[in-house]
Parts: structure tokens; sequence; C-alpha cells
């Protein structure tokens, strides 16, 4: 599952507030004497004896002087029932120490069980940030649920001046769900560093460390939002955890997500795998539990897919895939890899002379037998869910998609009978004159230069993206295209960076590459955009290289194999890297990238050659 797409709005309950009393200190004479005093006064209390207790708290309650000595007879007259006179005491003391945390929060309790609710708003205002912040904070909530009822009070305590209430009823009663109310104000006002801020220090729910997985997540701390998401995987597993239970389908969903976010590709696929296998099997695959969120199976389904699919492993792509695009059937990103492994599966290789020899003598070798029993998908299929699934939902993705795959298998149609039915098209869904839909404009373009018609695919580019965002042509082009970078989707930003490289602007290339490729972390720094193209961070490299910047280039070019998934595509980069260690004169690690590329790929013939250059 990608992007930021995790929004958590639920209302948790109000926990209650609790004052703690604490009444320690050394004692002098006349301390110990009233204490003593005290002491007695409890004994009788506790012997029933009401009206001696009565008598003697009079007596010495002239003689209390500083707060704890106060509070000690308030609470006795409480104990007894004497709130008129447990007030009184209260009310002396306050004016002769009027600002004392203790005695402030003490009143405005006190208040608050007297049902003096206004009274008590005043008397805890002061309290706000301290210690005892949770006294005002259980009064502000009593007041809004009595002026809200109930019908309204989200509206209502769900604002940002209710930020530092909710804070300091977790500081009084160190109920974590007090920090989740704060953390929901913050998302829902986009303030997701701030909501990752007010974290627990601890957690003892699983449910509450999948909410604050989630949070990580919307905040880009993907590192924490994993640890919070194992940290519930473990008290799900704990016969000692307490409190609500998250769903561990929920919490395997994020903390791979999570893994695929920090580009830990493999820790996500072995999340994936885990869960995949924890499932039942049926007569038709896999069974997916009553009540479980579909689109997540969905994503899980079609990740296990991919990475198997990345990795050449099309036996087991077949599998998940073929069970995805049954079980949902309007899920694109199945369909979309669906109709891309029917393509493939379908296409016959053009082999070597030394294969076609072997053929001839009626041998294979064992990697030629492997391809021959690869598990194929009839085009036909895809192209039937396909246009099935674009009847019922309309999508314009699945639209872009079936012509691809129409391109790709109507062999009788010429490239220039193609161009000019992708021109009506285009024509056709134009959302103005000259600007279209984001998916069918990336895909004409890449549909152009892939054909070989770069000076159409530039022309239908700029006259686009010129009229989109009101970009003048001329000598201004490119800085007025770096100008507005950050309108432009990524996409339309690589795109951009190829055609100045094509057109030799290798600085504009740089700065609108560089805008798409990079990102800013929480530290300051610069990291790889999650939705870049591999293939561009690859062109960006080597821009670097060809302007000297090798440092930069090898950072980069390492960068993107450590994400890559596609086997292949790392072999390139692996080669490219020991390019460049090759012409620094660095042999060693020359020859270790090159290596290191064919295993990974062993069709890798330039990898091969420049090998054996340096056995030379």
């Amino acid at each position: 599952m990608n992007g930021k797409g995790r929004k958590i709005m639920r209302i948790f309950l109000f926990a209650a507030v609790f004052l703690p009393f604490l009444f320690s200190c050394s004692l002098n004479k006349s301390q110990k004497s009233f204490m003593s005093a005290l002491d007695e006064i409890d004994a009788l209390i506790s012997q029933q004896q009401y009206k001696e207790a009565l008598k003697e708290l009079g007596k010495i309650e002239k003689k209390a002087y500083g707060s704890w000595p106060q509070l000690g007879v308030f609470r006795r007259y409480a104990q007894l029932g004497e709130n008129a006179r447990a007030e009184k005491v209260l009310v002396r003391a306050l004016k002769s120490n009027p600002k004392n945390e203790e005695l402030n929060a003490v009143y405005a309790h006190f208040l608050l069980r007297a049902g003096k609710l206004d009274q008590a708003l005043e008397a805890g205002k002061c309290l706000q940030g301290t210690k005892y912040g949770s006294v005002y904070s259980e009064a502000v909530l009593q007041d809004t649920l009595e002026k809200s009822g109930n019908s309204s009070l989200f509206e209502i305590a769900f604002v940002p001046d209710y930020i530092p209430v909710y804070y300091d009823a977790y500081m009084g009663s160190e109920d974590n769900g007090w920090l989740r109310n704060c953390a929901l104000i913050h998302l829902a006002g986009g303030a997701y560093e701030s909501a990752s801020s007010v974290r627990p220090q601890e957690v003892s729910e699983s449910r509450d460390a999948y909410f604050w997985a989630l949070v990580m997540y919307d905040a880009g701390r993907f590192g924490d939002a994993v640890h919070y998401a194992q940290a519930a995987e473990t008290l799900l597993q704990s016969p000692f955890s307490s409190g609500a239970a998250a769903d561990i389908n929920d919490v395997l969903s994020i903390e791979a997500d999570a893994f695929t976010s920090l580009k830990d590709e493999e820790s996500a696929e072995k999340i994936r795998r885990e869960w995949v296998a924890s499932l039942e099997k049926g007569r038709n695959g896999w069974i997916i539990p009553d009540g479980a969120d579909e689109n997540q199976f969905a994503v899980l389904f079609t990740n296990c897919a991919r990475w198997a699919w990345d990795n050449r492993n099309e036996d087991d792509c077949a599998q998940y895939i073929f069970f995805a695009v049954n079980e949902w059937a309007d899920f694109v990103p199945a369909l979309v890899l669906y109709a891309n492994f029917a393509f493939e599966s379908n296409r016959e290789r053009a082999e070597n002379s030394i294969q076609l020899e072997i053929r001839s003598a009626g041998t294979t070798t064992l990697e030629m037998e492997r391809f021959d029993r690869r598990m194929k998908i009839p085009v036909s299929d895809a192209v039937f869910r396909i246009n099935s699934s674009l009847e019922r939902t309309k999508n314009p993705l699945l639209s872009v998609v079936a012509l691809d795959l129409k391109y790709k298998t109507a062999f009788g149609l010429s490239e220039k009978d193609k161009t000019a039915d992708l021109w009506r098209i285009l024509e056709d869904k134009a959302v103005s004159p000259g600007i279209y839909p984001d998916i069918l404009l990336e895909y004409a373009v890449n549909f152009l230069l892939r054909t070989k018609q770069p000076e159409e695919a530039e022309r239908l580019f700029f006259n686009a993206v010129r009229r989109k965002y009101d970009i003048s042509s001329g000598a201004g082009l490119w800085s007025e295209l770096y100008e507005k970078h950050a309108l432009l989707t990524v996409k339309e930003r690589e795109y951009a960076g190829y055609f100045a490289a094509t057109a030799l602007r290798a600085d504009d290339s740089v700065r609108l590459y560089e805008s798409a490729c990079f990102e800013p972390d929480l530290a300051g720094g610069l990291l790889l955009s999650p939705f870049v193209s591999d293939g561009s961070c690859m062109n960006l490299a080597m821009i670097y290289n060809s302007l000297g910047r090798e440092k930069e280039a090898l950072d980069l070019y390492a960068k993107t194999a450590g994400r890559c998934t596609d086997v292949r595509r790392k072999s390139e980069i692996l080669y490219r890297v020991s390019l460049i260690y090759y012409a620094s004169g660095d042999i060693n690690n020359a020859r270790r990238s090159a290596e290191y590329a064919v295993t990974l790929d062993s069709r890798n013939a330039d990898a091969r050659l420049l090998l054996a250059r340096m056995k030379k």
C-alpha cells in the first residue's frame, strides 16, 4: 500500500482523571505536635466519635500554618461531611497563598465534586500546564459535555484549543487515550509531525501501538512506524497484554507498508509471505477471513505477485495474481500486472546460434527447459477481464491498460496506424484543448518515445504542460518550468528532465530530475522520493557522472540499487557502477560490481564483456 493514504479519524473515550495527593516532608517540633493532633482526630473518626473529632478539629484549625497542614484540616472536614467548613479552610488558605498549586488544585477539585462547575473552571485555570493540570482538564471536559450534548461533542472538543487540555489529562492519568486525542487533532489539521511528537513513552495495548504506527507512517517516520507495528504484534502474542486488541491483519499491513517505504523490500516480502502462509487454504486458493478488509488482502496478494515477477519467479507470480484477479475483479493494480504477465508469458524469445544448435540436436539446457515450462496466461483472458472491469468501473487507468495491451498484441496494425489511433483517443479524451488526463498523457508520451518518435513526444508533452501550467514558450521555457516544478506531477518532472537531457541542457536536466528524485527528510537532508521511477534516478546518476560528479553518481546508483526490486534493472545499475570504477582505475571494485551484475542477471552481456576485458 503506497503514498500517504491512511488518515486516522477515530474518537477515543475520555478516561477519568484522578488527582494524586502526596504528603511527605521533614517535620519540625510544632509540625510534629500538629500531626499528632491529626492522628488523634483520625483515631476518633475511625471509632465513629464524630462530635469529638469535630471539636478537636476546631481547636487546631487556627494552628494550621502552611499549605500541607491546611490541606490536612480540609481533608478531615470533608471526610466528616462538613463541606462548608472544609471550603472555608481552603478559601482562607488561598487568601494567604493564592499562587500555591496544591491549594488551587484541591479547591478546583472540591468545587467540581460540589457541582460548582463555573467556579471550578475559574479556580483551575492557573493549573494548566502544571503537574495538576488534569484537574482543570476535567473541569473543561465536564463543561464541554454539559454544553454540547453528545451530538456535537466531536465538533467542539476536537479542535486545537483542546490539545493542552488533553495533554494535561494525560499527565494526570497516564492514560494514552488522551495523547491519541492530541494526535487526532493534529492529524485533522494536517500537522503530521506535531501528531508524531506527542507519542507515549510506553504502550501496553496492541490497539494503542497500532494507532501510533499509523501516526508515524502518516508523519513519514517509517522506522518508528515499524517499531510500533512490531510492538503491536508482540502485544497481540503476549498473554499479559491489556486493553482492546488490534486486528493482526491491520498490524501486518502497516508493518509491510512501512518496510516498503523504507525501501526494505525483502523485510516487507517476508512479512507478506508469513501473512499469506497463516491463511487457510481452500479448493480455489486461500480463504479470506470473514469481515476482512478486502482492499487490504487485494494489496497483499498483488504485492506478493509483483515481488515474484520482479525476481523472475513466474510460477509464484502466476499463482498469486490469478487468485487476486479472481477474488477482486476490479482491483486495478492486479489487473495491470495480470495483463503484463499474460503478454510477457506468451512472448517467444529470440535464441542465439548455440541455443538453436542445441535444440536441433534434440536437447535443451536447464535454463531453456525452465523457459519452455513457464506458466502462461492467455492474453485473451486478460483483455476480457480488463474490458469487463472497465464497463463496471469506467476507471481511466484501465482504459490506458486496455489500449496498451491492444497495441502490443495487434500485430496487423502498423506503428503509423497505432499513432493515428492514439491521437484520435487523445482528442476524444481531452479535458480542454491540448490538455489531457495525466495518465493518458504519460502513456502517449511513453508510446511515442518507445516507437522512436521523439519529436512528436516532445511536442505533445510541452504543448500540454504549457497550457496546463500557463508556461510561456521560447527561451524562458526551462527557467519557468523549474520555477513551477512544485506544481508539476513527479512524472511530468521526470519527462521534463529527460527532454532537457536530450536537448543537451545538462544543468536544466539536473535541476528538473533532482526535483523529481529527491524530497526533504525530517532531519533536513534529502532522500529518494518513493514516487520517482528507478529509470529517472539512473538517468540523473548518468548525468552526474558525465559532469564529473562521480561520487554523487555512485551514491545515487547505490541508493537506486538498494530499493530496486527488478533484478535485471539492478544488474544494469551495477554494470554502470562497474564502468565508473573501471574508468577511475579502481579495478577491484569494478570487478566486484560486474560480477554481482552477472550473478543477478546471467544474460547481462555488457557486464560479461567488461569482466572479460578486466581479466586480460
